[in-house]
């Protein structure tokens, strides 16, 4: 009777704990109630990298607190979305806390360096990067679940070995948007082993957007394929954007994958079996993890920061849409003009300079 009412008393007392840890960087979504740690979204639209670390986040944050996970409520139960798929109740086979030296570990060193990243998890080395095998048996299951519920055809590969560039951009303009992102220099994809087939996928239906030549990421795309095309004179280079979806399994199932600095891309290439991950650090914090299958580039990422830095450039859309928002503390200029200012053709051919050296 004494053990029992031990282990109660102690799950009792772990739950204040966490309940605290929660409070102190309210994080009002997760919510500990006993032996279970509940999730609650209702954002992130058709977000799927962000949510997806955030919720592999508070997945890990469960598991090496030994506690169940419940996802109470989705934030795509209004679309009938691939994310829907994902598990929204998990639980150990025996609930109790973790070791000590485990509990120490995960509320002391990841939840102090990393709880003011809990929204965003994927600025720091948070609970979700130790959640990778589940990513990948999971995601593999919801790729198989959405492809036989919508009567999708598997994917296949032309050639075994294809290479697959992600392009952080989708059909309307993402760089410069945020102070975060920015593309990759052409740089990583100077010693490509496999160029037989290379396929680029820059957002769900970019390519056939209307007057998507016209928008920042449509006048990169061409000097980026001239740059590729003079390296390898024989590689295949196929546009192959389409749905959300496909593009996210398109990455997932890459046998070589070089990517931008991005969640979605982040998310696919941790549920990524097999294949071959090229990257520069990622994020404004230069992010970067130990795995056997990812490789780090010394490629450059054109950032706002830098942009203005190296460019001399003034104030774009990512910082009057920050200063907007009162995030001023997040801009690097100090115009409070609103509104977007179009990049002028000579920002364009300085960018593509930039983005060929470095």
């Amino acid at each position: 009777m004494r053990s029992v009412l031990g282990k109660y008393f102690i799950l009792a007392m772990q739950a204040m704990v966490l309940a605290h840890e929660l409070d102190e960087f309210n994080l009002s979504f997760l919510k500990v109630e006993g032996n279970t740690l509940y999730y609650h979204l209702d954002d992130f639209a058709d977000h799927a990298g962000n949510f997806l670390t955030q919720y592999y986040n508070a997945r890990g944050y469960a598991k090496y607190h030994g506690l169940c996970f419940n996802y109470t409520n989705s934030a795509f139960e209004q679309h009938d979305h691939f994310l829907n798929y994902y598990p929204r109740y998990v639980c150990p086979d025996h609930v109790s806390f973790s070791s000590q030296e485990l509990f120490k570990l995960a509320s002391t060193v990841i939840f102090k360096e990393c709880g003011q990243f809990f929204v965003f998890p994927h600025y720091c080395k948070g609970f979700w990067l130790y959640m990778r095998e589940e990513m990948q048996s999971e995601t593999k299951s919801v790729i198989e679940q959405y492809e036989k519920a919508k009567n999708i055809a598997p994917l296949t590969f032309r050639t075994p070995d294809t290479s697959v560039i992600h392009i952080r951009c989708l059909d309307h303009d993402t760089i410069f948007a945020h102070y975060d992102f920015g593309p990759t220099a052409f740089s990583l994809y100077n010693d490509m082993k496999h160029t037989a087939d290379i396929l680029i996928v820059s957002g769900a239906g970019t390519a056939s957007s209307p007057n998507y030549n016209k928008t920042l990421c449509g006048q990169l795309e061409a000097p980026r394929i001239n740059y590729l095309q003079k390296l390898y004179p024989h590689a295949n280079i196929t546009e192959a954007s389409k749905s959300t979806f496909e593009d996210f399994r398109l990455l997932v199932k890459a046998p070589n994958l070089y990517r931008d600095s991005s969640t979605f891309g982040l998310v696919a290439s941790m549920a990524n079996i097999g294949g071959n991950i090229y990257s520069s650090p990622m994020f404004i914090t230069k992010l970067t993890f130990d795995s056997p299958n990812v490789s780090w580039s010394n490629a450059g990422v054109l950032l706002p920061s830098v942009a203005e830095k190296d460019l001399d450039f003034g104030c774009h859309q990512y910082c009057r849409e920050e200063a907007k928002n009162g995030n001023k503390e997040r801009c690097f200029c100090n115009d409070e003009s609103e509104g977007p200012k179009a990049v002028t053709h000579e920002e364009v051919l300085k960018i593509i300079h930039w983005l060929e050296t470095h």
